[in-house]
């Protein structure tokens, strides 16, 4: 069985469209195709179904891309779990940068000094993950992260390490009032005539707007746009608009999230430079992130470019904050 087949169908379960998972792997449509083909051949099985909605996994096809993910993340736990034994001689750092986009940066923070009190963390936040990458490369900050949703653009991490923490569903928040509050799952096609709150990021209303589209066929009215969670949140509860989001903080009163019906994930992903802190204080990261989800780190280092669809040449007390917020 070939890797990089397995890679390729991979990012198709995240994509659910031959198209963009092409565009994310660097290859052909047919080639994409070709590598799909060959791997239900050798497996004996259908893995993914054609559909007006995309491509959508199988029963195998979804039991084969969680064994993708599971043997990612042993690969990304030996890795570090070596590279430790050259860390011992280095002594952690006691004050880390880390910048942070598309996600709660205060509620990160907190976690991450939850987990090492020791350690004094320094937040910056900033609109776009293409900054965050910037910073890495320049030692602004020791860390990045962020939240790669579907259907925005790759991010440059030339010279730098990545890694998958999690993967996240996609989910609409909803007033706990609203008529669909207690749908276990969303169809996108019954929230048309709602109007919307969306992102100051372009690219993430870009995202909302491919979404609405491809799972529910119309385009959202977006009437409110906002980075402000604690006013988008406000909007939300009252009734006045409805959002989608990715599930990495706990839902705010009178707010409630419901998963959409085959939606492609979302991706947190952790980046730092090779030279900017012991390996050990990298999976201590992880683990504090993984912790805060309920779930475990995913994904792989050294192949996280084909699993990711981010361009990378490497692997892949409360907490004081410094708030550069950057738009």
């Amino acid at each position: 069985m070939n890797w990089t087949d397995l890679l390729a169908f991979k990012v198709l379960t995240e994509e659910r469209r031959f198209t963009g998972a092409a565009t994310r792997l660097g290859i052909s449509q047919p080639a994409l195709s070709v590598r799909i083909g060959r791997l239900e051949r050798s497996l004996s099985a259908r893995l993914v179904d054609r559909t007006p909605r995309g491509a959508v996994p199988t029963p195998a096809g979804q039991a084969l891309a969680g064994w993708v993910t599971a043997t990612q993340r042993g690969w990304n736990e030996l890795q570090l779990e070596l590279a430790e034994f050259g860390d011992a001689a280095r002594t952690p750092p006691t004050t880390v940068r880390i910048a942070v986009s598309r996600l709660p940066g205060s509620h990160v923070v907190d976690e991450l000094g939850r987990h090492q009190p020791g350690v004094d963390w320094r937040l910056r936040t900033v609109a776009d993950p293409a900054t965050v990458s910037e910073w890495l490369r320049l030692g602004d900050v020791e860390f990045g992260l962020w939240c790669s949703w579907p259907h925005t653009p790759q991010v440059d991490l030339t010279g730098l390490r990545v890694l998958a923490v999690r993967q996240s569903t996609l989910t609409v928040a909803l007033a706990a009032t609203h008529r669909l509050a207690g749908v276990p799952l969303i169809e996108l096609t019954d929230l048309a005539e709602e109007e919307w709150v969306a992102s100051v990021d372009s690219e993430v209303r870009d995202a909302l707007r491919r979404t609405c589209r491809q799972l529910g066929g119309f385009s959202p009215v977006i009437g409110h746009v906002t980075d402000d969670r604690t006013q988008a949140a406000a909007l939300v509860a009252a009734g006045r608009a409805v959002s989608l989001e990715v599930t990495t903080a706990p839902a705010a009163a009178g707010v409630v999230r419901r998963p959409v019906r085959d939606a492609p994930p979302a991706t947190v992903l952790l980046a730092w430079r090779p030279d900017a802190g012991p390996e050990r204080l990298v999976r201590d990261v992880l683990r504090a992130l993984a912790d805060d989800s309920g779930q475990e780190a995913t994904a792989g280092v050294s192949q996280a470019p084909a699993a990711t669809g981010e361009r990378s040449t490497g692997a892949v007390g409360p907490a004081r904050e410094q708030q550069e917020q950057t738009r």
